[in-house]
């Protein structure tokens, strides 16, 4: 994809370097800090905060879904496919967080869908944590959405009435206690613009909302936006924008005011297309399994990464503006 934000690699000088006088000069200048080695250890390198752009709907970006429920001994411990690096070492702590990070860039993604629960709120804590530490390194992180899980935020509860100006409450307030754990972390200059927009417009996400809530055609636009700019546009004007909402594409009924839809765990396939508001989204996998919550459940073989790559090979990069 011809993505926005994709450099995997600290902001530095760059090609000012590329010259015999620009290195000349910077052979000097690492002499002169080899010379000085009490000076330059008593200084802390400053932060390396920098500015980065709204996305708008014509751009193309790669998204990706990012689940944090991960201690060294809780949350997602079993599965066929084993971390490298052993499962023990996925903790849930900002270091663990950074690797992680480190590798989505890799990968070129753009956008991180930030699952969205009342539990695991530590392991999302420290995600926003290791994303601001990157940031004051000079790194070019992804930008963060929330992802709204309403069949596990109100699983074996009352369901949400949405006709009621509590069930308003109630679905907005876990948009908001995202938002609110992101700044309480991301202290750094420019946090703002790491948090993804469009048109300078927050992106919200959502999965199944049919389920767990009810009378989905009593929430409003106006009801979604009015909660936010009350909470966050004093601080933050661009909440004062409106938003952009970003639903499930394959199960209906999804939110009335939904701008984009979007494949998002539907579907067990490599590679699925959608198209809504002139906006083609694809969805890619490179494997799938969930036999250790269903039965007999799906399983999608990852089989040495070639369904992946054949699937990235069907993405149409002049229609396709979302993976």
């Amino acid at each position: 994809m011809n993505a926005i934000a994709t450099v995997a690699r600290p902001r530095t000088l760059g090609g000012e370097w590329s010259s015999p006088r620009r290195r000349g000069a910077r052979l000097a200048w690492l002499v002169l800090l080899a010379a000085l080695p009490q000076l330059a250890g008593a200084q802390s390198p400053p932060a390396l905060f920098t500015p980065a752009p709204t996305f708008f709907v014509t751009n193309h970006y790669v998204a990706a879904s990012v689940f944090h429920w991960f201690t060294a001994n809780g949350g997602q411990l079993t599965g066929p496919w084993r971390p490298i690096e052993g499962r023990n070492n996925w903790t849930g702590t900002s270091e663990f967080w950074q690797g992680q990070i480190k590798q989505m860039m890799a990968a070129n993604i753009d956008v991180l869908y930030v699952h969205l629960i009342p539990s695991s709120e530590a392991q999302r804590t420290n995600l926003f944590i290791a994303l601001n530490q990157l940031r004051a390194e000079g790194y070019d992180t992804p930008k963060v959405a929330p992802f709204l899980d309403p069949m596990i935020t109100w699983d074996q509860q009352p369901l949400v009435n949405l006709a009621t100006a509590a069930g308003k409450d109630e679905f907005v307030g876990q948009y908001l206690r995202f938002y609110h754990q992101y700044f309480g972390v991301s202290t750094g200059a420019y946090a703002d613009d790491y948090l993804a927009r469009q048109a300078n417009k927050p992106i919200l996400d959502t999965w199944h909302v049919q389920f767990n809530c009810t009378n989905l055609t009593s929430l409003s636009r106006a009801d979604v936006s009015n909660r936010l700019s009350a909470a966050l546009g004093a601080a933050h004007p661009y909440f004062t924008n409106g938003f952009v909402m970003v639903t499930t594409a394959l199960n209906p009924p999804t939110l009335s005011f939904a701008d984009e839809k979007v494949p998002q765990f539907e579907i067990t396939q490599y590679y699925y297309a959608f198209t809504y508001n002139t906006v083609r989204s694809v969805q890619l996998k490179g494997g799938y399994w969930d036999q250790n919550i269903r039965n007999p459940g799906s399983f999608l073989a990852r089989a040495g990464g070639l369904p992946y790559s054949n699937a990235w090979h069907q993405v149409d990069r002049t229609l396709v503006r979302r993976v």
